[in-house]
């Protein structure tokens, strides 16, 4: 993940958005706060759309320690709904891709996945966004498989 955030932005990406979720988005959010903290990365905006205003209220303590960590350190913040909804991560994930020219997935390009993510990656490939596939189970790096 690392090197593709570092490759992202020597191609000119500098504005990334997560949104704010346990696990990938956490991890995603953190890396790009420490390269940040890099002089060739400065310039690095992160920012965090957030789906809900109580979308951490279920967090445990430990994330959401990780979580307000994250929003302290971000440039922006956002949050997309006014309160939860069944499409409040829906909305969240369209907002991204609607604002974005490049998506990083940790994906296994599974296209019967009916979660967020999947969902997302849907939108985005309907939307022509330029996509890079992070397996999460090997790391590998690859770019969408033909449908």
């Amino acid at each position: 993940m690392l090197n593709k955030l570092k490759y992202c932005t020597h191609m000119g990406y500098g504005f990334f958005y997560v949104g704010c979720a346990v696990g990938v988005d956490t991890w995603a959010a953190e890396i790009l706060i420490d390269l940040k903290q890099q002089a060739d990365f400065s310039d690095i905006e992160l920012f965090c759309a957030i789906p809900f205003p109580d979308h951490s209220e279920r967090f445990t303590e430990g994330q959401k320690k990780r979580y307000q960590q994250i929003l302290r350190q971000c440039t922006h913040q956002e949050t997309i709904s006014r309160k939860y909804s069944p499409v409040a991560y829906k909305r969240l994930n369209y907002h991204m891709v609607d604002n974005s020219q490049y998506l990083i997935a940790v994906y296994d390009q599974d296209r019967s996945d009916r979660s967020g993510l999947g969902q997302m990656v849907n939108y985005a490939t309907k939307n022509n966004l330029q996509i890079t596939f992070i397996h999460p189970d090997t790391a590998d790096i690859s770019k969408p498989e033909p449908q």
